[in-house]
């Protein structure tokens, strides 16, 4: 599988989020302008990330005060003197300079706030490709090494990322200038008073179950969402009928099964167009260009495992 497509159609976050759920293993290539940055996967999970402002594990262990400058440069002459060299990681620990929790922890900090600072990104492109995993060098020889160390929540890890962008976004609103004018009352006009209202209690709303809609072709999809998600009515549907919610209930959640090309990426955009207070969940092969599917209207893109539908529905 192979992905592509452009920051301005499809952000970072829904990137990362459909590789997560879809279990993928390879590297997720970022570009914008001159800046370049990578984040590794394997099965879904996030075990690298590399971008402008990365640094290297020496630095790391440096700012965590795991270790001195004088413990780094004689780490550096020996594997300088190596042939073939083991990695910086390995030797440190060989000196007992540090412990492989604390290397492995500095590299998930560091794995953390790059992730963070990528979903920043909204101007570039993207590319995903199924491949073997890039050793991280300073830290193992091989990337089974790493994979099995790393204690990284990826689920977590994305949703804080969404928080810190969300919280940039709001701090960057608040330092906008107001330019809304200042009215003052006329000299010799008494200020106008709003009229007084009796404040009568206000009932608070009947809590209803989110309806979730499912237009497939394969009939277990519904079965077995109904069977997972408690909180909400499940019903298979047609796409006639797709988008209409019964009187008194809110705009549905529809999930549309573009695979196999039972349905076409043009019913997102019309059910977009004719029911657009639903959100629509599109559910894809490999095939399917996700930069279209964005487009055509559907806020998530999810592959057809049944927990990824089940993730992308709660979040």
């Amino acid at each position: 599988m192979s992905l592509t497509g452009n920051l301005e159609d499809v952000s970072v976050a829904d990137t990362l989020q459909f590789i997560h759920l879809g279990g993928r293993t390879g590297t997720l290539t970022l570009q914008s302008g001159e800046a370049t940055a990578e984040i590794a996967f394997h099965k879904g999970r996030i075990v690298n990330a590399t971008g402008p402002a990365s640094k290297r594990l020496g630095e790391l262990l440096l700012d965590a005060g795991a270790i001195d400058p004088a413990t780094l440069q004689a780490a550096l002459k020996v594997q300088e003197a190596e042939q073939p060299r083991r990695s910086l990681g390995q030797i440190l620990v060989a000196m007992k300079a540090v412990t492989p929790e604390t290397m492995y922890g500095a590299v998930e900090q560091q794995i953390e706030h790059t992730v963070y600072d990528l979903v920043t990104w909204s101007h570039g492109t993207f590319q995903f490709a199924l491949d073997d995993l890039k050793p991280i060098d300073d830290i193992a020889v091989v990337p089974g090494d790493v994979i099995r160390h790393l204690n990284l929540d990826t689920q977590m890890v994305l949703l804080d990322a969404l928080r810190v962008f969300d919280e940039r976004n709001r701090d960057a609103e608040r330092a906008k200038p107001k330019t809304s004018p200042v009215s003052t009352p006329a000299l010799g006009v008494a200020p106008i008073k709003p009229p007084t209202q009796k404040i009568t209690p206000v009932t608070p709303p009947v809590e209803r179950r989110v309806r979730l809609q499912v237009v497939s072709a394969d009939r277990q999809i519904a079965e077995k969402l109904a069977q997972a998600l408690p909180e909400a009515t499940v019903v298979p549907v047609n796409l006639r009928d797709a988008g209409t919610a019964p009187p008194g209930e809110g705009a549905p959640v529809v999930l549309l099964d573009l695979r196999a090309g039972s349905v076409a990426v043009e019913a997102v955009e019309g059910l977009r167009r004719t029911r657009p207070r639903s959100s629509i969940l599109a559910v894809v092969d490999a095939g399917v260009p996700l930069t279209r599917v964005y487009q055509a209207g559907a806020v998530a893109a999810v592959p057809g495992e049944v927990q990824a539908l089940i993730a992308s529905f709660r979040s």
